[in-house]
């Protein structure tokens, strides 16, 4: 089967560059200002993002950070996450995730992932101790989580709530997006996510304590005067941080981007919905489950096989004609990654001794694929991805 346009590039946000963004750095490059606090003319992009995305999630504060993994970091610390606490995290997602717990001094407690890939809130409670401080949702492939359950357990333990949105910039959950539904948010605007600066991050939250502890965490611990100079801190509230500033030049491009992300959204679920519509029922694999359809930006199509050897072949299938798609994490479950597994040994003899494992969740991903979509998908991208799965499908 032969492909009659290019495929492109697995990268929503990045595809759809154009003048916006060069004209908005380039008025961050001709004003030589690009540190966010000051400069000869500043021109206040990083603080204008904040403002569009914290409007965007449906918070009033928003931090923007220098990475996804950053606003984990700074997310778990304005929270007080630290040493002999812990915090449950699925056993499915990126290695960011369980190492941003790590970086802060404390365990990620792994729990099971249900037929969405996405936290199972029932594996979730029974992973509570005494030493649990927080769960961290993570939602993945660009859906929510089962919000409600979780957010109904946390309370019931008084656990932090932290979403890891990195996957679902604009997704909702019964009409609120994702960020908004717990204590913190963090997102990712890597090259690989819906809208892009190339590195950056947000957090968002409702709470002004956890924002203010936020600030200082991702700037040496420090708050800033007006002018944008350090101030001279003598409050009980201090505490030493990191440097996870974002600079104006990412911030100008988050502010282009911003402005397209409901395209890139509307685009993407209606090349899902074609794909969805052109396959309908097939006889070896399933669709993932969703909580909640409308709110799914259809960053990815995700199918669950009869078989690990069925999604790794349909993989290889749609690679081999320059789709994007994977096994998600090739088949492993974060804590098999090897810095995970040495990093949860400095914390203890207790964790060294036994092997984590989360069996329902090894399962699934196995059998999962997972494919990537695009705002730039044409009728012929839609008709060619959704013939090569059926086709597949009817020969497997």
């Amino acid at each position: 089967m032969s492909l009659r346009e290019p495929i492109p590039p697995d990268f929503p946000g990045a595809v759809m560059f154009d003048e916006a963004e060069v004209e908005s750095v380039v008025e961050v490059i001709r004003a030589r200002s690009p540190f966010r606090y000051y400069g000869p003319d500043l021109r206040d992009k990083v603080s204008a993002f904040e403002e569009a995305f914290a409007k965007m999630v449906g918070v009033p504060r928003c931090l923007a950070v220098s990475s996804g993994t950053a606003a984990l970091i700074v997310g778990l610390r304005a929270l007080g996450v630290g040493p002999g606490d812990e915090v449950i995290v699925p056993a499915n997602t990126f290695i960011a995730s369980a190492g941003a717990v790590l970086m802060c001094g404390a365990v990620p407690v792994f729990a099971e992932v249900d037929e969405s890939l996405t936290l199972d809130p029932a594996d979730f409670e029974t992973k509570i101790t005494s030493r649990t401080k927080a769960v961290m949702p993570v939602h993945f492939g660009g859906i929510s989580c089962a919000m409600d359950e979780i957010l109904t357990t946390a309370r019931r333990h008084k656990l932090w709530v932290i979403e890891d949105c990195a996957q679902a910039c604009g997704a909702k959950y019964r009409g609120r997006r994702v960020g908004s539904l717990g204590h913190i948010g963090a997102f990712s605007f890597q090259i690989n996510k819906l809208i892009t600066t190339g590195e950056g991050g947000a957090v968002t939250t409702s709470d002004p304590r956890l924002y203010e502890r936020a600030v200082r965490a991702h700037d040496h611990g420090c708050l800033r005067d007006p002018a944008g100079r350090v101030a001279f801190d003598t409050t009980e509230e201090a505490f030493v941080g990191e440097n996870y500033r974002m600079n104006e030049l990412a911030g100008a491009l988050g502010l282009a981007q911003l402005t397209k992300l409901d395209l890139i959204i509307d685009r993407m679920r209606q090349a899902k919905k074609a794909i969805k519509e052109y396959l309908g029922n097939l006889h070896h694999f399933q669709y993932r489950k969703i909580w909640d359809e409308v709110g799914d930006v259809a960053r990815r199509l995700v199918l669950i096989a009869e078989t690990a050897a069925l999604a790794k072949g349909l993989a290889k299938t749609l690679i081999g004609m320059g789709f994007a798609a994977e096994v998600p994490y090739g088949g492993r479950p974060v804590y098999e990654h090897s810095q995970i597994k040495r990093m949860r040994m400095w914390y203890g003899e207790e964790l060294a001794k036994g092997e984590v494992r989360c069996p329902r969740t090894e399962d699934l991903l196995g059998r999962s694929v997972m494919v990537g979509l695009s705002p730039k998908f044409t009728p012929t991208h839609v008709e060619q991805l959704a013939e090569a799965i059926k086709h597949y499908d009817r020969g497997a």
